[in-house]
């Protein structure tokens, strides 16, 4: 007799877009373990005609577990009551030991991945805009602060509440606008979301703020529509939603085993900083380092060596890469893998140009496909093939 396959619901209250790969990271999962029946309505069909998953719809549902993203203390109290096992993707409210199992970003790790990225690039002020009573945004910033103390960078953040009304939100909209307008010049801004990183670009046009000599503007999520279209072009840090999908199907799939893992509150590193113009600029006071980087930001596209750059800054090899040592921490070489690296990503991510993995890897520079995945697994772990397929 053929055992029946599971039956899993997977509920979230709002659109987002890396809800997309998180689906996609759990199917991977189920798939891997004899399949799933995954049923979700994503609120976006509602026009359409579809109707959401409702919590109490689930009470007498016949099926076997659920993915929920909660974000409310009251649906938590409901997804608490179902009969069937559930595990939770929401950051909205801290943890406790009641809380229903779940898994997340490491948001704290964001945080610290921001400010590496802005000190790399010779900011000495960073900032954080986020949301009030939110505890996914309030880790965000413990962990952006945490580094830049260490790293003895100063930090200013400007937090509002969940908007309620129109006229509420033009009253926020101008006291960041304020905030944007005194902060010391150049600053480093992590934006909690890629939707209000794109305020801040709109904010700086208004106050003609250069992004990103001034104002170096990161988002979280790397929502492509967000990122690709904004002016400049916004980088963003990746939540790595696909493995997240894996973790919450992983977990989930040892309680319908009847099983209890040990580790109930999972959290996932971050997938990195998908660099794009908003933060593409170096503000070390060195000017032939400053020099140097343009050189490598200008030709990223095509195949040079360290001593191209050498005789562009007019220094030599050993006084280059003594230099770069010092300033970012890493060797001229490695710098420029990482550039043409952070480059690939963005053009491996996105979905309205399909390009082969040849096209991608002479557009970044390397003059064979070979040096591109090992070069690409040396900085990600993976091969590009691997990475793409995560997201598609």
């Amino acid at each position: 007799m053929t055992q029946k396959r599971p039956t899993v619901a997977v509920v979230f209250p709002v659109s987002v877009p890396w809800m997309t790969e998180t689906l996609r990271g759990i199917k991977s999962y189920a798939d891997r373990h004899g399949g799933w029946a995954i049923i979700t309505s994503p609120p976006s069909l509602q026009s359409t005609g579809e109707e959401t998953i409702h919590i109490p719809a689930l009470r007498k549902w016949r099926g076997d577990g659920v993915i929920i993203v909660l974000t409310s203390l009251r649906d938590e109290e409901l997804a608490r009551k179902l009969p069937i096992p559930v595990v939770n993707l929401s950051g909205w409210h801290a943890p406790t030991p009641k809380s229903i199992p779940r898994v997340n970003a490491d948001h704290q790790a964001m945080g610290r991945l921001a400010a590496d990225h802005f000190i790399a690039a010779g900011i000495n002020h960073v900032g954080y805009y986020g949301f009030q009573q939110v505890w996914f945004s309030r880790e965000r910033s413990a962990g952006l602060q945490q580094r830049a103390a260490e790293m003895q960078c100063s930090f200013d953040q400007f937090l509002h509440g969940i908007r309620k009304t129109s006229s509420g939100w033009q009253t926020q909209r101008k006291k960041l606008r304020d905030w944007l307008k005194r902060l010391p010049k150049p600053v480093g801004i992590l934006c909690a979301q890629d939707y209000r990183a794109r305020v801040i670009l709109e904010l700086c046009e208004e106050l003609n703020l250069s992004v990103p000599e001034q104002v170096a503007v990161l988002g979280i999520d790397n929502d492509q529509l967000t990122c690709e279209y904004s002016t400049p072009s916004l980088s963003s840090i990746s939540r790595d939603p696909f493995a997240c999908g894996v973790a919450a199907a992983e977990l989930l799939h040892q309680f319908m085993l009847n099983r209890h893992p040990q580790n109930q509150n999972v959290l996932i590193p971050p997938g990195g900083v998908i660099q794009r113009q908003s933060t593409q600029r170096l503000y070390d006071a060195d000017p032939l380092i400053r020099e140097a980087i343009t050189y490598v930001q200008n030709n990223l596209r095509r195949a040079f060596s360290i001593s191209d750059i050498s005789a562009q800054v007019k220094l030599s090899r050993r006084t280059l890469e003594t230099r770069f040592r010092h300033k970012l921490g890493v060797t001229p070489r490695t710098y420029v893998l990482q550039q043409r690296i952070n480059l690939a990503k963005s053009l491996l991510l996105q979905t309205h140009i399909y390009r082969s993995l040849s096209e991608i890897a002479y557009a970044c520079g390397f003059n064979t496909i070979k040096a591109f995945r090992l070069g690409f697994k040396v900085q990600t772990g993976l091969t590009p093939a691997l990475y793409r397929k995560q997201y598609e």
